[in-house]
């Protein structure tokens, strides 16, 4: 996943999933394709938003394929060694069917 900001991507992370929804529908104004990623334990969350933008608020959207990583990051703790930790990281994207 790119660790860059993407206008077009919707960030999961600790606040409650229908503020993530909101910013979903938000996006689908601007976007025909909009992504939510999340990291960790946030995953599961970034799979319960995506299935509430799509069954309850965005009629004529679909999800795309999914992409699941997972990354080794270096941990540096100060006067410790580093180690290395892996993090799982998700790519959910929305996309407008243009079939429609």
């Amino acid at each position: 996943m790119e660790a860059e900001y993407q206008e077009n991507s919707v960030y999961v992370g600790k606040k409650p999933a229908m503020k993530y929804v909101t910013s979903v529908i938000t996006q689908t104004q601007r976007y025909e394709e909009v992504h939510l990623r999340a990291r960790g334990h946030f995953i599961s969350k970034a799979a319960e938003v995506s299935q509430i933008s799509i069954n309850k608020f965005l009629e004529g959207w679909m999800m795309g394929v999914i992409l699941i990583l997972t990354e080794e990051q270096e941990i540096v703790i100060p006067g410790e060694d580093s180690f290395q930790k892996r993090v799982t990281s998700i790519d959910i994207p929305l996309l407008k069917n243009t079939n429609d």
